[in-house]
């Protein structure tokens, strides 16, 4: 999966961010919002509000979370 979050997203994403070495990304997403299936580089995700969270994995899988505020998320592809 190749779909960068920008191209598939920017009604979520907003690049706040960029160099050659990171690019820092700010989400926002209201109850019900959807985006395409996208990846992301290695993520380090911070939560500034709590929510609830339904992904679907490349692999099909779905999987629900509950964030809480300030809740520190690292994901590796």
């Amino acid at each position: 999966m190749t779909n960068d979050a920008i191209s598939v997203a920017p009604h979520v994403y907003t690049v706040v961010l960029e160099t050659d070495r990171v690019r820092v990304l700010e989400s926002r997403m209201a109850p019900g919002d959807r985006t395409e299936i996208h990846s992301h580089p290695e993520v380090i995700a911070i939560a500034m509000v709590p929510g609830r969270f339904r992904f679907t994995h490349a692999n099909a899988e779905p999987m629900e979370v509950d964030v809480p505020p300030g809740c520190q998320c690292i994901s590796r592809p």
